[in-house]
């Protein structure tokens, strides 16, 4: 950054004993953030081994600068993957899914057996301690850790891992339940799901409550899932996946990581925008083809006061009877302004001349009549 490029470009180094990216591995990658990575601009990629090896090869051996370009663009397609990360004890990420879960479920609904519009698939933000500090962690290696939500109150990050384990589980068990011909790793909708979120922060929120039914934990998860009507069977799945399938899945959380605690990603794009229903919803709908974008994306616009996304995302500036206008204006508003100041100027000057004038006289009259006395 202190040397202001243009852009930077991360080679991938695999430690002794990894198996090296490819070209294609390196794309489902994200580059971590150490705490300090709000404060770059520059825009940034990371590639390959073998693809930095070559680059550097080339540099090396050029006689003269070797160009690389880089393109910054969303690609359009015709369905849209959308991978979020959170954390069951995140006040903030209930807040986001709450209020974008009525635009998740308009743009679902419009799905068909061959096209499914929207993926919107959950993921847990999972880490590793070197120790098990204040109960961060799920078991005793301190492979499964996560953030304690309430510092000094009684949800622990154990407690955190153990929810993010059922919610994890009622998400694949009920979604696959509701579109059996999904793709098992990713199921795509769960209804169940969505409903859980909101009720479990509604319901098990309660710092000061006494009675574990009311509290951040088991007992209270089970009080939600008789609340959303979650059938004895199911619940049976969730309780084997959440025994039998934990490693297994809290592995793949900790694999599937993000930039941060909260996070959003676009088809395979970071998300930088404000974390809210309605610009993510843009974001999303301006990554549609034209040709199959979804009704809903039209529909929901409009009511918040705009139905054409290209107005917001494919703006390519101002117009040019637009800039001349504003052109116009800014120099007719600085005319005014030092007509105003003349003015001001004029009056100023005047003022202190007349004062220099009455000085003068009034001097001129205390002189004569000295001179009269003296006579």
């Amino acid at each position: 950054k202190q040397y202001k490029p243009h852009a930077v470009i991360v080679v991938d180094r695999p430690r002794p004993g990894e198996v090296a990216h490819t070209s294609e591995t390196i794309q489902s990658i994200i580059m971590g953030d150490d705490g300090n990575g709000w404060e770059v601009r520059i825009p940034s990629v990371l590639i390959s081994q073998a693809d930095g090896d070559f680059l550097i090869q080339q540099i090396e051996q050029a006689s003269k600068d070797v160009i690389v370009e880089l393109q910054w663009e969303m690609n359009e397609s015709t369905e849209i993957e959308v991978d979020f990360w959170l954390s069951s004890g995140s006040r903030e990420a209930v807040e986001f899914l709450t209020e974008f879960r009525p635009h998740a479920e308009a743009i679902h609904r419009e799905s068909t057996s061959t096209r499914k519009y929207l993926d919107f698939i959950p993921h847990y933000y999972i880490f590793s301690m070197p120790d098990n500090v204040n109960q961060m962690c799920f078991e005793h290696e301190h492979k499964f850790c996560s953030a304690d939500p309430d510092g000094t109150g009684f949800v622990t990050g154990r407690d955190v891992v153990e929810e993010d384990l059922r919610q994890i589980c009622l998400w694949h068990r009920t979604a696959e339940e509701e579109d059996p011909e999904a793709d098992k790793e990713f199921e795509t909708f769960s209804v169940h799901w969505w409903d859980y979120i909101k009720n479990f922060h509604d319901n098990c929120f309660n710092r000061d409550a006494t009675d574990k039914k009311k509290q951040f934990g088991k007992e209270c998860s089970d009080v939600v899932m008789d609340k959303i009507k979650v059938s004895d069977p199911m619940k049976r799945k969730i309780t084997k996946c959440v025994s039998n399938e934990a490693d297994e899945r809290l592995s793949h959380e900790l694999q599937t990581t993000a930039w941060g605690p909260l996070a959003l990603r676009i088809n395979g794009w970071r998300y930088r925008g404000v974390l809210e229903a309605e610009t993510v919803l843009r974001a999303i709908c301006a990554t549609y083809v034209q040709r199959v974008r979804p009704k809903a994306c039209g529909d929901i616009l409009a009511h918040f006061g705009g139905s054409k996304v290209d107005k917001v995302y494919r703006s390519e500036g101002l117009s040019f009877k637009t800039a001349g206008l504003v052109l116009l204006s800014m120099i007719g508003a600085i005319i005014v302004i030092l007509w105003l100041y003349g003015r001001y100027l004029n009056r100023s000057v005047r003022s202190a001349l007349r004062e220099e004038v009455m000085l003068e006289v009034k001097a001129a009259v205390m002189q004569r009549g000295d001179a009269y006395q003296s006579m």
